[in-house]
């Protein structure tokens, strides 16, 4: 090695020094300083959750109560709503079995969990039904039935939340999940 490429090593050796250096105490002054606000924090946070009874929806509820959030797990099994809400790291949840294809009992549900925790800051729309069978056979009643859990229940519970004695002061975000096997 030439005295040049030994300075320049010497240079990039002190400047990784310096940077690890600056990570760790960057790293350190993140952790420990409470003024400084994590982005991704849900902390006081109310988040209505539909499908929350298994498979993304019950992550999505599990995720988010990580964050802080407190949340409200929304499907048709209350058996395994209980399960899913032992997952959760909070005890200030709330379950509701309910059918979300009765429109009629959203807003009352909505009304409920918004009266014991307060207004709702996000929506995620997770519950969903898959159609498997030959197109040949398929009925429009298939397809209303699927169109009414994956769609139609969905935008009923975004058209309720955004009501202003609902929906957080702030605003809220609403986010709408499919997936398919």
């Amino acid at each position: 090695p030439t005295r040049e490429s030994l300075s320049l090593l010497r240079t990039q050796k002190d400047c990784l020094i310096k940077w690890s250096f600056l990570q760790k105490r960057v790293r350190l002054y993140i952790t420990f300083n409470p003024h400084i606000m994590n982005p991704f924090s849900l902390e006081g946070k109310n988040i209505l959750i539909t499908g929350a009874s298994s498979g993304i929806g019950r992550q999505c509820a599990i995720t988010c109560s990580k964050m802080g959030a407190r949340i409200i797990l929304i499907s048709r099994r209350e058996e395994k709503l209980i399960e899913s809400v032992k997952l959760l790291d909070n005890s200030n949840n709330l379950i509701y079995p309910i059918d979300i294809n009765n429109f009629s009992e959203i807003e009352p549900v909505i009304s409920d969990a918004v009266g014991k925790i307060g207004p709702i800051n996000g929506f995620i729309h997770s519950a969903g039904l898959e159609l498997i069978m030959p197109l040949s056979v398929t009925k429009p009643e298939h397809y209303q039935q699927l169109f009414a859990t994956n769609v139609i229940a969905g935008f009923e519970f975004a058209r309720i939340l955004s009501r202003r004695k609902y929906c957080a002061g702030e605003g809220g975000s609403f986010v709408f999940i499919a997936s398919v096997r």
